[in-house]
């Protein structure tokens, strides 16, 4: 890795999909109309060639080859490991080029702890496929009332 000079990007950047294809990281990519962005935060190696996605809104532009190769380093060892085992120059003042190491522990930690965080979206139709929600059938749809009982049309469903 010393004579390599590390491919830069931040999160959510549009970056051409063929220099990437060395990295074979297409699920770590967001492909809209055509665009391809960055979607992730971290380090991949490939045999010849390293990548580093910093944050949204880091300024890497300002880094030396040296400061970057540091921050693959502590990045690489903090997944790996746990924990860094070499520190990036610290600056007494936050600034746009410094990488928030904190924030990355902590977000590192919660995904260990808690993995991927998957929002379940429950989406209500008026058809009988998913699980009846009689509350609102009862509320919302018409009344017909036969010798035998009521029909309620149409049924309410939820589907996760």
């Amino acid at each position: 890795m010393n004579d390599l000079n590390p491919i830069c990007v931040n999160d959510g950047e549009t970056f051409d999909s063929d220099k990437l294809e060395v990295f074979q990281i297409n699920e770590l990519l967001r492909s809209t109309n055509g665009t391809v962005t960055i979607n992730f935060v971290g380090v991949v190696m490939s045999k010849d060639n390293v990548l580093i996605s910093f944050p949204k809104h880091f300024d890497y532009n300002k880094l030396s080859i040296y400061e970057r190769k540091e921050y693959i380093k502590s990045i690489s060892s903090l997944l790996v490991n746990g924990k860094s085992t070499t520190n990036p120059p610290k600056k007494k003042k936050h600034s746009s080029h410094e990488f928030p190491m904190d924030s990355y522990i902590v977000v590192v930690d919660y995904f260990k702890k808690y993995g991927i965080y998957n929002k379940k979206i429950k989406v209500e139709n008026k058809t009988n496929s998913g699980k009846p929600n009689w509350k609102k059938t009862m509320k919302k749809s018409s009344k017909i009332v036969q010798e035998n009982g009521i029909v309620f049309l149409p049924i309410i469903s939820t589907k996760k």
